[in-house]
């Protein structure tokens, strides 16, 4: 008798303890408590541990994903944090926001060339990979021009006077770059042979440094898309 009394406490606790739990949902519980009526106490008592056992084993999984998909969620914002700030940067050096260095090449050109042959040299040397451009110590960019000056005297580029020397700075593949405007019936031997009393030079430089753009980026209609 004193067994069966034992027997049930522990049926009583367990029951209390699944209860509790809440793990199980109603209607399974109910089938659950169907069927132990059938059962002996003993029996009874060893379904429960079982159900039990299964339940901790469940909640123990679900406590090791939710620690998995915290940790995975800290990695995707890591991430995600990490590749915003290396595509700020790329954006910075390409609008010229930052002063940038790093291997590149010198065009120097001692003649007073005009404006569209100023933009060859350009359109050569960014045909040709330059990563970052300037000119007479002027950061140059996409939207950056060169025109002739009022007086002819010189030229302008981005509203800001220049005279000869022209120095032509692109930072990029050294060897790509110095191929590209020293070949052959390219932009550099073609005014070499147009300026036969000026002097024209290429060389490399490492590093190279370039300056921040001074101009200013307006847009009058543009606007970002999500406005």
């Amino acid at each position: 008798m004193k067994e069966t009394n034992l027997i049930w406490l522990q049926l009583a606790v367990l029951g209390l303890t699944v209860g509790i739990l809440g793990i199980t949902q109603l209607s399974p519980q109910d089938n659950i408590a169907e069927a132990l009526q059938s059962e002996s106490p003993v029996s009874q008592a060893q379904t429960i541990s079982n159900l039990l056992e299964s339940n901790a084993a469940l909640a123990q999984e679900v406590h090791n994903l939710q620690g998995e998909l915290s940790e995975y969620n800290q990695g995707v914002k890591s991430s995600n944090l990490e590749t915003l700030v290396s595509e700020v940067n790329r954006f910075k050096a390409v609008n010229g926001l930052v002063e940038v260095w790093g291997p590149g090449v010198e065009v120097v050109v001692g003649a007073s060339i005009k404006e569209e042959e100023a933009q060859d040299i350009i359109n050569e040397l960014r045909n040709a990979g330059a990563e970052g451009l300037a000119l007479n110590g002027q950061r140059l960019v996409a939207s950056s021009v060169v025109i002739q000056s009022q007086d002819q005297a010189g030229l302008l580029a981005d509203g800001l006077a220049l005279n000869p020397p022209y120095v032509f700075q692109a930072i990029g593949d050294v060897q790509t770059i110095e191929v590209a405007v020293e070949r052959k019936g390219g932009v550099v031997p073609l005014l070499r042979y147009a300026y036969r009393e000026g002097t024209i030079s290429v060389r490399r430089l490492n590093p190279m440094v370039l300056p921040i753009y001074q101009g200013r980026y307006v847009y009058r209609f543009a606007r970002p898309a999500e406005e």
